[in-house]
């Protein structure tokens, strides 16, 4: 006999890189994702001598006069998908934890199979999370934990939302195989939160900035390269098509956002742009470099030895130009 319980999936995965104010622990964000209601929370406040392949969060530094938290170390994000309901054996339900042998063959498999699809669901609502985080934040190297080999956490549980009980798990633990470590602040944690409920998306450029400055540290100088042009032209004609007037036809908007590039930087002062971001000059010429080799790479498939150096210099100009052209 079996009866249909209201449950919720439940996953830690494992994170790299992250940090938060102790004011934000066991806070969470909630948000639509794929038509579901998903829940992504910070681990609470451990005991400070807490650290193993299992801990969630330690306590890192502390204010010397007063000894309070000044920094946590999140080691693994609580992600949740919400207002699910299945069928279960009765037995099951009312039981307070899980046991395989009240379950028969083919429950076991429908349930493996559905706990195999929402793990899928919640990886990639983590990746939106954690694309999200990394823009507002400002801090691109936080990701999932790579770093330190392959750390159990616990995945994959059905929870009975009716009692609380886990119910169901799959056959095997989730596995992951796992660089400074950013602080959430409470103004940032907040931005996330809206950014997630009102399902914005981060701009293409700073999607590309992201990954050509994490691209840098991997050593994989040529998309990197290509990464950081991608992040300048379309933050350019982003900026540029915002400053047309309203007026303007549909056909003069398309043909002047065909310009090339060559042409926007030999007449930069003429439409307007900034040579500055406030706080310091904008080398022009090594972003019309940066152009350069990347148009050698993609004209020709190939392209001149890029360095480490190169790059770090290209990408030192590409986010100062970004900051002086807006948010």
């Amino acid at each position: 006999m079996e009866t249909v319980v209201p449950t919720k999936y439940v996953e830690w995965i494992r994170v790299a890189h992250f940090g938060m104010e102790p004011a934000l622990a066991e806070r969470e964000w909630s948000f639509e994702f794929e038509s579901y209601s998903l829940a992504i929370a910070l681990p609470k406040i451990p005991a400070k001598d807490e650290d193993d392949d299992y801990a969630k969060a330690v306590v890192r530094s502390w204010y010397t006069k007063t000894d309070e938290i000044y920094r946590v170390d999140v080691r693994a994000v609580r992600v949740s998908i919400l207002n699910l309901s299945h069928s279960i054996p009765t037995s099951a339900a009312n039981h307070p934890a899980i046991d395989m042998r009240l379950y028969d063959e083919e429950q076991r498999k429908r349930l493996d199979s559905e706990s195999d699809r929402l793990h899928h669901r919640a990886r990639r609502a983590f990746g939106y999370w954690l694309r999200v985080v990394r823009w507002k934040a400002r801090y691109v190297h936080i990701d999932i934990d790579d770093a330190w080999g392959v750390r159990y956490v616990m995945g994959g549980h059905l929870i009975n939302c009716e009692s609380g009980n886990f119910l169901y798990a799959p056959p095997v633990f989730r596995t992951f195989e796992p660089r400074h470590t950013h602080r959430l602040t409470e103004s940032e944690f907040n931005a996330i939160d809206a950014a997630l409920c009102s399902q914005e998306e981060p701009p293409v450029w700073e999607e590309f900035h992201s990954s050509a400055r994490r691209r840098v540290v991997d050593g994989d100088f040529v998309a990197a390269t290509l990464d950081l042009a991608i992040a300048v032209e379309s933050k350019l004609r982003w900026f540029l098509d915002a400053a047309l007037p309203s007026s303007i036809s549909i056909g003069a908007r398309n043909e002047i956002s065909r310009t090339e590039m060559k042409v926007i930087f030999r007449k930069w002062a003429d439409f307007g742009l900034p040579t500055s971001n406030g706080q310091e000059d904008i080398d022009l010429g090594l972003v019309e470099n940066l152009f350069d080799v990347r148009n050698t790479l993609m004209h020709r498939g190939s392209g001149p030895g890029i360095t480490r150096g190169q790059c770090k210099k290209w990408a030192k100009e590409v986010k100062a130009l970004l900051a002086a052209l807006g948010p």
